[in-house]
């Protein structure tokens, strides 16, 4: 048999191309295909890419004549990214002067982005006509913090000690076209003054709760902010009229008051991911003025510490203050004590106006839960969709398996599609499932007018599944298709020839309703 000889197929890749697969690499593994062949020696001197990472089982001298080595060769056209990983226990082996003098080499010529991890202090006095994305965690200590930036778009500080607050609250000037800006726990501020006219996004966690001073944000072209933070030691000035969505974690303690304050700031936005201690401080009533009024999306998420079901306050609250609300999702992460719910005597406008979709995560059946679920279901008159129950944690029946208890009367007239698989509670007897089924001597002739389609996977046709696909088909006037898959081990093709000629002798309210049966 001849020998099929090898081809190198990479190696006749154009150099160009060869360059942009290095750059998948760290600039140590890109460097080392150099000794691959004469065809790989020089390759790695045009990548744009430069990626350096130290660590303490290397000669910091090595590491220093490695990276001067590298940019003094490297000839590529344009370098994208400058990254430089110096984390580190000691900070002192790798002298200030060459991380800096490798900064400004990069910023000659004309680096696009740059994402340093340094114990360095010098942080200063940096000017960049190219650059757009600058990502430092480092301290930013002196008195001279100046940047300009002419295009940078995007500034991320994270976890950088600031000596100097006022010199970085005034860097502004030098960012005219800042699009993103981060401060994700940064330390040393005393106040914090956020300026500009194109920032867009605003991102700040773990940094507020250790300032007591004044908080300003004056931003008029901000769209979406993040705060993650303890808020209740600042005073806050901010100015965000046109912001479109919010994700606020407020941690720690802090009272209702202080928390609606804060978040009246956020007046005009549209979609809001919320998740706070306590209720909101504030009066609701027919005659309020609602915080939110452009409020359309909001999920709102308690950690339940308290008694009263202070989670149920603060969830209504939201509502009465969204009257524009359209899609609610709620999640409680704990629970204490169990108490009948406050439910509000003024119904929230969204209610009956917008409210179409409700998403309900971590539901667990408790009398709270479904006292809630009920009041909205029976108020949200344009409602679209059913409750999405996510979680069935805690849910038992008498023999220990598990259950929805989920009341189908509740939900049906709100679906336009029905998955058994996920509202079938299987349990041992039908004297537990029969009660969920409203009497068909109370049902009204529109009990399901939405209700189209129904998915069904069945284990062994057992009598409640029975009696709930009867159900169904007798009572769900747009019924257009039930498809029904068997599953179990006791269905055989005599079953299910009995089972299908079951179905098709069971009146229908729907005329043009079709069965699909598929075999196990």
């Amino acid at each position: 048999m001849a020998e099929t000889e090898e081809v190198d197929r990479i190696s006749n890749l154009p150099d160009a191309l060869l360059s942009e697969i290095l750059s998948l690499l760290s600039t140590k593994e890109a460097v080392a295909t150099s000794i691959l062949s004469k065809r790989w020696e020089y390759i790695w001197t045009e990548v744009p890419v430069l990626d350096f990472s130290y660590s303490k089982d290397k000669l910091s001298s090595n590491f220093t004549t490695f990276v001067n080595r590298v940019l003094i060769l490297n000839d590529a056209p344009v370098i994208r990214l400058f990254r430089l990983n110096l984390y580190q226990e000691d900070d002192e082996e790798i002298e200030d002067m060459h991380v800096w003098s490798w900064i400004r080499n990069t910023m000659r010529r004309d680096v696009l982005e740059i994402d340093v991890i340094c114990g360095t202090p010098e942080a200063r006095g940096l000017v960049s006509e190219k650059l757009k994305v600058l990502k430092l965690r480092c301290p930013l200590k002196g008195s001279r913090l100046l940047y300009s930036f002419p295009i940078l778009s995007i500034l991320h500080l994270e976890f950088c000690y600031i000596e100097d607050h006022d010199s970085m609250n005034n860097i502004w000037s030098g960012l005219p076209c800042l699009n993103e800006f981060l401060l994700y726990h940064c330390h040393g501020l005393q106040n914090l003054r956020i300026q500009s006219s194109s920032l867009k996004r605003l991102t700040v966690a773990g940094t507020l709760f250790r300032m007591e001073g004044l908080v300003i944000i004056e931003a008029p072209s901000l769209e979406y902010i993040s705060i993650e933070d303890q808020v209740y030691c600042c005073e806050f000035d901010i100015n965000i009229p046109s912001l479109v969505e919010a994700d606020i974690d407020i941690c720690g303690m802090i009272d209702g008051i202080s928390a609606a304050e804060f978040l009246k700031h956020f007046h005009s936005m549209k979609t809001l991911n919320l998740m706070i201690p306590t209720p909101l401080a504030v009066m609701v009533d027919a005659q309020m003025q609602p915080l939110f009024p452009e409020l359309t999306c909001l999920d709102v998420r308690t950690m339940c510490y308290l008694s009263q079901n202070l989670h149920i306050i603060l969830l209504f609250q939201m509502c009465q203050h969204a009257p524009n609300l359209v899609s609610l999702k709620y999640k409680i992460e704990s629970r204490t004590m169990e108490e009948s719910p406050s439910l509000p005597n003024v119904v929230p406008k969204c209610f009956s106006s917008t409210l179409k979709a409700i998403d309900v995560d971590n539901f667990r059946g408790t009398f709270a839960d479904n006292a809630v679920i009920e009041y909205i279901l029976q108020h949200a008159i344009v409602l679209k969709c059913a409750p999405n129950i996510v979680s069935f944690d805690y849910f038992s029946s008498k023999d220990g398996k598990y259950g929805t208890n989920v009341r189908l009367g509740d939900y049906l007239p709100h679906l336009g599609q029905l998955n058994l698989e996920e509202f079938l509670p299987h349990l041992a007897n039908l004297e537990e499932y029969q009660p969920q089924l409203p009497a068909h001597s109370t049902l009204p002739k529109c009990m399901f007018p939405t209700l189209e389609v129904v998915n069904a996977s069945l284990l062994d046709v057992a009598d409640t599944d029975k009696i709930l696909l009867e159900y169904l088909l007798n009572n769900a006037v747009n019924l257009k298709v039930v498809r029904i898959k068997l599953k179990g081990s006791n269905v055989v093709e005599n079953t299910m020839d009995a089972i299908i000629g079951w179905l098709n002798e069971v009146p229908r309210a729907s005329s043009e309703c079709k069965l699909v049966v598929s075999p196990p």
